[in-house]
């Protein structure tokens, strides 16, 4: 250990499944000038990150590496912290000048680590990307994170996935991306988000232009909430990745969403998988893929579509004619013999 506080040529070290002191890893992590990959669970979630991931680090330790971490970068997850190492890191994330990526999802925060997370996002000028994911980070702490982002100009990426923000905290991220101009990943999936995250965001969504992927799966959309979104996409030119699979969107919604295709022109990711199932509302689709020129990957999986009936053959032949969609996932739909023909190039 003692050697590598004065290592100059190793980037990269993995340390998996060890223990060790962490008052020795403090030092490395402080001293070493070359090391900017560290590895210490399983696998490592991302490259160029110091990463203390499911290693059951203890409040002091939590605290020490903390401190550590105000000249260097660290990425910590799948932990079981408290209040008072979330404070702690947070207090780092304010004064660090280093740190690009913080994944602190699964480690137990509710409302207080989000509010401190959110007021280091008012400080803190070099963090790019953020994982709160799989947290109880509940829609108070929510709305403040929220808030930071209207002030925050570096982060461009922010995972709030499976984090409890039910409770009509859609119109905050909305507000957000209004006065926004970094972000360009966004994930507030899981999260029982009602129909009022398409009104918000779509409107949202009409004057931001650096948003480029949007994931709102497993939500409650709705056809409602979908023909709202869908509407910002006639005039979006900055939405690469949509995913808006099991958000219980109907025919209505499928049909919006189909006209929309049929104009935008950055759309090239687009998932409406596990949503209500039946074949109505297709016929909008089929339309758009004889004029879309940007879609290069849909999934319509798990929507009991008979592409049997006239209007899935319709669909089927649109696929065929397409020249820019390369993947095609169609999985627990009903494709019929002459489905199949048509189909050929995305079934082999």
């Amino acid at each position: 250990m003692q050697d590598l506080c004065n290592n100059k040529t190793i980037i990269t070290l993995e340390l998996c499944n060890n223990s060790f002191n962490y008052e020795e890893l403090k030092e490395i992590i402080v001293k070493n000038s070359s090391l900017i990959s560290l590895t210490l669970h399983k696998s490592a979630k991302l490259q160029d990150l110091a990463d203390l991931g499911n290693n059951d680090i203890s409040s002091v330790e939590s605290i020490a590496i903390a401190g550590a971490l105000y000249e260097n970068p660290l990425i910590i997850n799948r932990n079981s912290v408290g209040d008072k190492e979330e404070k702690a890191l947070a207090e780092m994330l304010s004064k660090n000048t280093a740190l690009t990526v913080l994944d602190f999802g699964s480690n137990n925060i509710v409302y207080k680590g989000a509010k401190a997370f959110a007021d280091a996002l008012y400080k803190n000028t070099t963090l790019s990307y953020l994982f709160l994911e799989y947290n109880s980070i509940t829609p108070a702490g929510g709305k403040a994170l929220a808030k930071a982002l209207c002030k925050n100009t570096t982060l461009i990426s922010l995972n709030i996935r499976l984090a409890d923000l039910a409770n009509n905290r859609e119109k905050a991220f909305a507000k957000a991306l209004y006065k926004n101009t970094t972000l360009t990943s966004l994930d507030l999936s899981y999260n029982k988000l009602n129909s009022d995250i398409g009104k918000y965001l779509g409107k949202a969504l009409f004057m931001n232009t650096t948003l480029t992927s949007l994931d709102l799966c497993n939500n409650q959309l709705g056809s409602n909430g979908a023909i709202l979104l869908a509407n910002a996409l006639y005039t979006n030119t900055s939405l690469d990745f949509l995913n808006l699979s099991h958000n219980i969107i109907g025919p209505e919604g499928r049909e919006a969403l189909g006209n929309a295709l049929s104009v935008n022109i950055a759309l090239t990711s687009l998932n409406i998988s596990n949503n209500q199932p039946c074949s109505e509302g297709i016929t909008a689709f089929a339309r758009a893929l004889y004029k879309n020129t940007t879609l290069v990957y849909l999934n319509i999986c798990n929507n009991d579509l008979d592409l049997g009936s006239k209007e899935g053959l319709e669909l089927a032949k649109a696929l065929h004619k397409n020249t820019t969609l390369t993947l095609l996932e169609i999985d627990g739909n009903y494709i019929g013999a002459e489905a199949k023909i048509y189909l050929q190039k995305f079934l082999v």
